[in-house]
């Protein structure tokens, strides 16, 4: 039997759940069979909730994989569900083609968790693996007797495709975004490079790299030199070309689960002044809100939107990318070590881009405004509601915390600054909501 019930839009409520949002996701969690598609969703990127109000809502997006789909994960709320139909389509070339295969999954059935943390994922192993052979759609329809609600990635910039919803007509309707969701299995192809994003590059030039099979982690080789990485996706790579490579022609080559590819060819050339700047580094996000920070050997830091963390050489290089560390502050201690923030922890890293410990932000901020190493060693951090003012020791334990309030206009970033008090102490000075906090 086939549940379906009437999916209602309504564009004002549509814009208000957007409007909401910009909540905190964790990178899902996942085991059994090779990861091999994430998009995760990120704090600092705004993933966004829109609510179908229906009882019964279906939602797919696309993938481009050769390999048995064995396990999804899907990501959003989801309130008494009580089975689940996951769909394979064909692509159309405009969204969701022809039906492949269809499983139904009643609750308690083995290999479906629904609700499992907090009711915001769909866990669904599949009772017969799905062949992939490139591009399709995959749906997953909860039955429930409350509203669901899809987390999706990026809305207005989508990463990797567009999702899509199924009206009451059982018409496609195109989201602005892509759904959060993962997929497990076993790759069936090599890997395979079809294009570089640029053919001539300067070392610690950004390279972008697509093809297909290229699972979710593994090394890129530019001139037999590990590249450092940015963003491994199945079918895109973001890297640096490395300082070793070249100068010349060069091979490029990615060694993953999918195996080794092909190799293509890359002109690499030494790096130079270009007009009034020494060097650029180019960021694989749309932007930083965060002013980079100089460590105590000169090494630059930066955080980008996507919560990257880039350590620079005072020339140019690049010599490391983390990810997961934080997009709202980044300042570095005396003895080199990194501190970086979000909304939901803080990060410390040693100097070779190491974690060195992440202390968890209880409750969590609605907005973090900056994290700082205060004069006296100590580390300091700004959040509107949730904890606050506080305070950590450079190992991460909690010395203090004031609550700060949540108050419109919404200050979304700025800078915690530390100066001399009406007694001669140091204070810290900060800009959270209405008014200047000291």
């Amino acid at each position: 039997m086939h549940y379906r019930n009437p999916i209602r839009y309504s564009l004002v409520p549509l814009a208000a759940a957007l409007a909401v949002a910009c909540l905190a996701i964790a990178p899902l969690q996942v085991s059994a069979s090779d990861l091999l598609l994430d998009n995760p969703g990120s704090n600092s990127a705004c993933v966004n909730a829109v609510e179908m109000a229906a009882q019964s809502t279906e939602a797919a997006t696309a993938f481009d994989l050769t390999a048995d789909i064995e396990r999804l994960v899907a990501r959003g709320h989801f309130l008494d569900a009580e089975a689940v139909w996951v769909r394979f389509f064909e692509d159309s070339g405009d969204g969701p083609g022809a039906l492949q295969a269809r499983f139904f999954l009643p609750a308690g059935v083995q290999g479906l968790t629904l609700g499992a943390r907090d009711n915001d994922r769909i866990d669904i192993t599949l009772p017969q693996p799905f062949q992939a052979t490139g591009r399709h759609y995959v749906s997953i329809e909860p039955v429930a007797s409350g509203p669901s609600q899809w987390w999706l990635v990026d809305t207005g910039s989508p990463v990797g495709a567009n999702g899509n919803a199924r009206t009451e007509e059982g018409v496609w309707m195109t989201l602005d975004a892509t759904l959060c969701f993962s997929l497990h299995g076993t790759l069936a192809a090599d890997a395979v490079i079809d294009s570089l994003g640029e053919t001539s590059l300067s070392r610690s030039g950004f390279l972008e790299v697509f093809g297909t099979s290229f699972g979710t982690s593994g090394e890129l080789f530019v001139d037999g030199q590990s590249a450092v990485i940015a963003t491994w996706t199945d079918n895109r790579i973001a890297a640096y070309v490395p300082e070793g490579a070249g100068p010349g022609t060069v091979p490029v080559q990615v060694v993953s689960d999918g195996g080794a590819s092909n190799s293509v060819f890359l002109d690499v050339s030494l790096r130079e002044p270009d007009g009034r700047f020494l060097w650029r580094v180019r960021q694989d996000s749309f932007y930083s809100q965060v002013r980079p920070a100089v460590g105590p050997d000169s090494t630059i830091y930066a955080v980008d939107v996507h919560d990257r963390l880039y350590a620079i050489a005072p020339d140019g290089a690049v010599l490391w990318v983390v990810t997961d560390a934080g997009s709202k502050g980044v300042d570095v201690g005396a003895d080199g070590t990194i501190y970086t923030g979000n909304e939901d922890w803080i990060k410390a890293f040693h100097p070779d881009g190491s974690e060195k410990w992440t202390f968890t932000q209880n409750p969590r901020a609605f907005i973090l405004i900056d994290v700082a190493v205060g004069p006296d060693g100590n580390v300091y951090g700004v959040g509107s509601s949730g904890m606050g003012v506080f305070s950590l020791t450079p190992q991460g334990s909690l010395r203090w915390t004031s609550p700060e309030a949540y108050d419109r206009p919404i200050v979304v970033y700025t800078e915690i600054v530390f100066g001399p008090g009406p007694d001669g102490q140091e204070q810290l000075y900060f800009i959270a909501t209405r008014e200047l906090s000291v």
